[in-house]
């Protein structure tokens, strides 16, 4: 089982053990293959080579149309500013107006909801807003907090801290439609997994 997932992210080591552990159980040895977080959607989206999306957000099922949502709740992931001024006035998304922002590319409910935001750079990758952010380039980077927290741990972006969660969602794992027979198995096994907070 090849599957597409998003590179650097502070995805716990269990859950994805348990996903691993799952497709073990019934026969498949499941392989992760990382790319950044657009990449990985399109790849999955038009190459035949995946049979899986290891945890995207709901929106994702849309762009996955040959793909079924395994309807369990997998992981929590929150949407947090981020900024190397600690004392932003930043609650919520509409309080964003007013400051640059940087966002990256693929992550489908951040980029939704700032479709129309006027000071926006998109950019490819996590590292690339961080460093924005650094540089007084934007004033805010929007990031998934598991994406956002591994960048600034693993390569010490000490200045740059959140600010405010604007939002949550939770991610599913997708499987391909030519693997439909797998879909109440994964269910089954992913309810009996721990809960997500």
């Amino acid at each position: 089982m090849q599957i597409a997932t998003v590179r650097e992210a502070d995805i716990p080591h269990a859950t994805i053990t348990q996903i691993i552990q799952t497709y073990k159980q019934l026969g498949f040895t499941a392989q992760l293959q990382y790319m950044p977080a657009l990449r990985a959607l399109k790849q999955a989206k038009h190459s035949q080579e995946f049979d899986a999306v290891l945890l995207r957000e709901p929106t994702a099922e849309s762009y996955l149309t040959e793909y079924i949502k395994i309807d369990i709740p997998l992981r929590r992931l929150l949407h947090v500013a981020y900024a190397t001024r600690p004392h932003m006035a930043v609650s919520d998304w509409q309080s964003l107006n007013h400051y640059r922002i940087a966002i990256v590319r693929g992550f489908l409910s951040i980029n939704q909801a700032l479709a129309d935001h006027q000071k926006l750079e998109i950019v490819n990758s996590v590292h690339q807003a961080i460093r924005m952010l650094e540089t007084g380039r934007v004033d805010l980077a929007i990031l998934p907090d598991i994406f956002g927290s591994y960048e600034i741990e693993h390569h010490g972006h000490s200045r740059v801290k959140p600010v405010a969660v604007l939002g949550q969602t939770y991610l599913y794992h997708f499987i391909h439609n030519k693997h439909r027979e797998l879909v109440p198995a994964l269910t089954q096994a992913f309810a009996q997994l721990e809960q997500v907070e």
